[in-house]
């Protein structure tokens, strides 16, 4: 019986985390110097969010979900949501130059 139950939880468990749809929208190919706008969307509900831009970007402007990132290299953006000191979902999108093509410059 324990082991029907626990099954059982673990089907509900797996379920609820499919319902969650997250979503990161931006370019994953990028031009130097021009800002792209990056927006991370998820169906949880956070209390705050993290954005961190590693590589060749900076954040520029932007608030909430969305972000406007200048890359002047490739680079990865990460937006985490955050609840009770807790990230509750994350996201991550790598993006290259536009320029490099098969790690030549064109």
């Amino acid at each position: 019986m324990k082991l029907i139950r626990l099954a059982l939880v673990s089907i509900v468990l797996t379920s609820a985390q499919l319902l969650f749809g997250q979503s990161f929208s931006g370019p994953e190919e990028v031009c130097p110097s021009v800002v792209h706008t990056y927006t991370y969307s998820d169906d949880v509900v956070y209390s705050s969010v993290t954005w961190n831009v590693t590589g060749g970007g900076s954040i520029v402007s932007g608030s909430g979900l969305s972000r406007d990132i200048r890359w002047s290299s490739d680079g990865t953006v990460t937006c985490q949501l955050w609840r009770n000191g807790a990230i509750v979902s994350q996201g991550t999108k790598t993006v290259k130059d536009q320029r490099t093509f098969g790690g030549m410059r064109r």
